[in-house]
């Protein structure tokens, strides 16, 4: 049972280090007030229905944007974060969520060798956060209250044989939290500059009790060969 509650835990702790940085966030719109206020009482927790999740994960979606480009330029980032891909198939790889954690450590250490000349991790957070509340706004709405990370976090099972037409529907869009880093894990693809759809996640899941493999349990989506 403790393992099965491990395996859906749906916080993150790269989101607690990355909100050690919102103390240091200026907000002069109004906007700017409640979006940051969302973060600091958000309990790190990506849950679908979390305001706070959503915010946070554009945050980081826009800082890792900025200091990958900064460092290897918009020919090599275009692969890297989701705005072309290798293979015609998968229009909008998840690559990004692999790049978070490097982009969280280098500004926990405020490693030098990401910045240019005059610049700081506080400037680079600052207008990440400012370009994530301009991004969210146009995709949900005005109002950060309303914003969820459901919306924009969302599940597809799409059929092996789903390009053929109707006979092969695809399962969703469902809502689903977590995200890359958390145990739950459900990595996304990177579209407009925001976190979209999940491309990353465990299909299979399995507790073994070893004393009595009776109780074992498995769950596998979306089935087996697609069923």
């Amino acid at each position: 049972e403790s393992v099965a509650r491990i395996q859906t835990v749906q916080g993150s702790t790269l989101a607690q280090r990355l909100l050690v940085e919102v103390d240091g966030l200026l907000a002069q719109r109004p906007v700017a007030r409640k979006a940051l206020e969302l973060l600091k009482t958000w309990n790190g927790l990506l849950e679908a229905e979390r305001a706070g999740a959503c915010g946070y994960s554009a945050w980081l979606n826009c800082l890792c944007d900025r200091m990958v480009l900064q460092l290897i330029g918009e020919e090599s980032s275009r692969f890297l974060l989701g705005k072309a891909s290798f293979h015609p198939l998968d229009q909008h790889p998840s690559l990004c969520s692999r790049l978070f954690g490097s982009v969280v450590l280098a500004c926990q250490q405020r490693d030098p060798l990401w910045l240019r000349p005059c610049q700081s991790w506080e400037q680079h957070l600052q207008l990440a956060f400012e370009a994530a509340l301009q991004r969210l706004q146009r995709k949900l709405g005005p109002d950060p209250a309303s914003w969820r990370w459901g919306r924009v976090h969302r599940l597809r099972l799409p059929h092996a044989l789903g390009r053929l037409g109707p006979l092969f529907p695809s399962l969703g869009p469902y809502a689903v939290g977590g995200d890359a880093e958390s145990p739950n894990q459900t990595g996304y693809a990177s579209r407009d500059g925001l976190p979209a759809d999940i491309h990353i996640g465990a299909s299979w899941r399995f507790l073994c009790d070893t004393s009595d493999f009776g109780q074992s349990r498995t769950a596998h989506c979306p089935g087996q060969s697609g069923h």
